[in-house]
């Protein structure tokens, strides 16, 4: 399964606030299974998400996560950005507006218009309970692709991701399993190691074999990281494990010769 991450907000853009959320979310999907193949940024910009949201449904990905801009203020404008990109209107969802007003009635808050507005969704979506905050969040399903829309604040899309998206995604990849592992080599240069990973890379299919420098050109010191994605039935730990004996096998050979 392959995943495509949307993340909306100026403060992304302009470096006042850093995007945990992408990395977050990606880490999550990884560890069961789901490999994220994009991450996009936009600023809010209805017609820029639009384009970003109809781009991804283009690449067909099984999953679509969009977060950011789903509370009551004027530049809050995903859903109604994704209606727009998906040609499908919006309602206020008996569900979603039951949830808005057992919030406010919870901190003796009235209903106005701009806090109706969170329970606007597009027509066939579900809302998503927010375990933190009050905006709602959104599940929809397009073709193969199902949509989640989460807030931007980490805590809210968290919550909501652990308590929701995550245990959902787990019963379809409940036969896959994802193996990450780390090998570090002392005094070797990337650019002597690197015929060796790519002929690695090669050899095992859908294997990906990444090395990061983490010494200096006097002392070179490299970690290497081996990344596997597959089903339980074939063994991709063992995939992962031989693949790093042979680079034990193939750095002898070099050093030997």
């Amino acid at each position: 399964m392959e995943a495509i991450i949307i993340n909306t907000g100026n403060e992304l853009l302009t470096g006042e606030t850093i995007n945990t959320n992408a990395s977050w979310i990606a880490s999550k999907l990884y560890h069961i299974g789901i490999k994220t193949k994009r991450i996009i940024v936009i600023g809010d910009n209805c017609e820029e998400l639009k384009r970003a949201i109809e781009w991804s449904m283009q690449e067909k990905p099984d999953i679509l996560i969009i977060t950011g801009g789903l509370g009551p203020t004027h530049d809050d404008r995903t859903v109604e950005c994704l209606s727009k990109a998906l040609k499908t209107p919006l309602k206020v969802d008996r569900e979603a507006y039951k949830m808005i007003v057992e919030k406010y009635r919870d901190i003796n808050l009235p209903l106005t218009p701009e806090r109706v507005k969170m329970a606007r969704i597009p027509v066939n979506a579900k809302p998503i309970k927010n375990p933190v905050g009050v905006a709602p969040g959104i599940e929809l399903k397009i073709g193969k692709t199902t949509i989640y829309v989460l807030p931007g604040v980490p805590k809210e899309m968290m919550g909501m991701m652990e308590k929701h998206v995550i245990p959902k995604l787990e019963l379809e990849t409940r036969d896959i399993r994802s193996i990450t592992k780390t090998v570090t080599i002392d005094g070797i240069p990337e650019s002597s190691i690197a015929p060796i990973l790519k002929k690695i890379q090669d050899t095992y299919r859908g294997l990906e074999v990444k090395s990061h420098p983490i010494g200096s050109e006097q002392k070179p010191k490299l970690k290497i990281v081996f990344r596997l994605i597959g089903k339980q039935s074939l063994k991709p730990e063992s995939i992962v494990d031989n693949a790093i004996k042979k680079l034990w096998e193939l750095l002898d050979e070099a050093s030997s010769s």
